[in-house]
């Protein structure tokens, strides 16, 4: 896909996180840095400040996911395989965290989703008990994807032309 089609198509999926109620009510709200084609989270960003909530963005540290404050898109150096992480030592304990934005390669109808098969993210969300929101395009949903007893779905999956509610 042409960089402004997908630029485009994820400012749609952002409009509509910025509508879901969890994402509004939120206090301190996970997002991601986007790479490889992901679904931007800039515009969800923008909001969290506005609001003058709390955005966190993941950092890798040994083999789990911690989530660190961010006050501005320059807040961030290069981490682990080369992802920015953003800069600071002081971490938020996960379950503080009301709604956790998650990417993904695929999702399915159910909320299940598929990652990069590093499981960094379904380690961290173990013993998570806020709102997980993923995001992606709609040709990243299929009708089912393989499920185990370490992965964790999301509550409701946000393309460019829906909302799909889990069965979490």
């Amino acid at each position: 896909m042409a960089r402004e089609d997908l630029f485009h198509r994820s400012l749609r999926i952002q409009q509509k996180v910025v509508c879901l109620e969890p994402f509004q009510r939120s206090r301190m709200t996970a997002l991601y840095f986007p790479i490889a084609n992901e679904v931007e989270t800039w515009e969800l960003f923008r909001r969290v400040k506005q609001r003058d909530a709390v955005a966190l963005f993941p950092k890798v540290v040994g083999d789990r996911l911690v989530f660190l404050p961010a006050e501005s898109r320059s807040g961030f150096v290069e981490g682990h395989y080369g992802m920015p992480e953003p800069v600071g030592q002081d971490a938020v304990p996960i379950d503080r965290i009301e709604c956790l934005i998650l990417p993904g390669v695929a999702f399915d109808l159910w909320g299940h989703r598929l990652g990069f098969g590093k499981g960094y993210y379904d380690r961290a969300l173990k013993d998570y008990r806020g709102f997980r929101i993923g995001l992606g395009y709609d040709f990243q949903v299929v009708p089912d994807l393989p499920f185990g007893d370490a992965d964790h779905g999301c509550h409701c999956v946000v393309t460019e032309s829906r909302v799909i509610w889990g069965s979490l």
